[in-house]
């Protein structure tokens, strides 16, 4: 059996992932809901627990619906939209759930860092001005 590439896409409304061979053919490709715990105009975050284990699903429905075992996998491709993160201690363990690019609740703080550093603060950055999506 040939080496295989998983791809996954860790995106806002689905986990997409899909397995290729060797060469190119595309062997299986699945998706998962993401599933939010809160999401109004401005709060946007889900738990990491079933985030993990609806990873971890769809891994594994992969695999079998490609028909290739976890050892022919050479590769794993991985990308998401944004910025989403959650606080996670160091045995492990969430501090916080995660919390979504489309989050909104630093509307203040990206505010602020505008009246502070000026309107050019993020000129050398890929965004225009501080937003509250990524404070």
């Amino acid at each position: 059996m040939g080496r295989h590439v998983i791809a996954l896409d860790l995106g806002s409304t689905s986990l997409k992932g899909a397995v290729f061979s060797g060469t190119g053919e595309r062997l299986a490709d699945l998706a998962a809901p993401v599933d939010y715990s809160d999401q109004t105009p401005t709060c946007t975050e889900f738990p990491v627990a079933p985030f993990r284990d609806s990873l971890k699903t769809l891994l594994c429905d992969l695999l079998a619906a490609a028909n290739s075992p976890p050892s022919a996998i050479s590769t794993v491709a991985v990308t998401s939209q944004a910025q989403t993160f959650a606080l996670i201690a160091p045995d492990g363990t969430p501090r916080t759930p995660f919390i979504s690019w489309l989050d909104r609740r630093a509307e203040e703080e990206a505010a602020e860092l505008t009246r502070r550093f000026g309107g050019d603060f993020h000129r050398h950055s890929s965004f225009p001005s501080p937003i509250p999506q990524l404070q």
